[in-house]
């Protein structure tokens, strides 16, 4: 006689999770789901360190995109974009080339440097992004040095951090426009 195998198809319900995105918009810079007003505030650009004196670096890691590129010679900086970001400390936070801004201008970032070289004084008096260079005014506000780092021999220069509440409070000082534009 032959075997019979009976086999029934049992259909589980699956219960399937429904996710809400309310309050929540997709961060323009990675896809993912983040605050929605967060999502349409404009971002920040922040110029890095990246010589090995400076290392490690802090807050870079909650960087939405990051660009590496030629500063001169064989040293480079980094330039950090954030969107979505709480950080209490980036940096070491180093001065502008007149280059940097097109990443600026690229993102609608508010850009954040320390310092600059004279074409990227004069590409900011000439270009007007929106700029928040902590050799200024705004050093009080939003960066201060490492009280380590600024102390050991030759360090001095790669001790400046600023936290994403102190650029909010510059950005808040100096009014520059929140929302991001919207042909980006």
């Amino acid at each position: 006689d032959p075997i019979v195998i009976v086999v029934e198809d049992e259909e589980e319900e699956e219960e399937q999770e429904v996710i809400s995105h309310e309050g929540l918009a997709l961060n323009p810079l990675t896809g993912l789901w983040i605050n929605e007003e967060v999502a349409t505030r404009r971002p920040v650009a922040v110029m890095i360190n990246n010589i090995k004196a400076a290392l490690p670096q802090s807050g870079i890691s909650e960087a939405d995109v990051m660009y590496e590129t030629l500063a001169e010679g064989n040293i480079t900086r980094l330039v950090a974009v954030f969107q979505d970001f709480d950080t209490d400390k980036i940096g070491p936070v180093r001065s502008t080339r007149h280059y940097y801004l097109n990443i600026a201008f690229d993102h609608d970032a508010i850009f954040v440097h320390h310092g600059g070289s004279p074409q990227a004084y004069e590409a900011i008096k000439k270009l007007e992004p929106a700029d928040l260079n902590s050799l200024s005014y705004l050093e009080n506000i939003m960066a201060w040095r490492d009280p380590v780092r600024s102390k050991k021999r030759g360090m001095y220069e790669h001790s400046l951090y600023i936290s994403a509440e102190g650029i909010m409070k510059a950005w808040k000082k100096v009014g520059y426009r929140e929302e991001r534009q919207k042909d980006l």
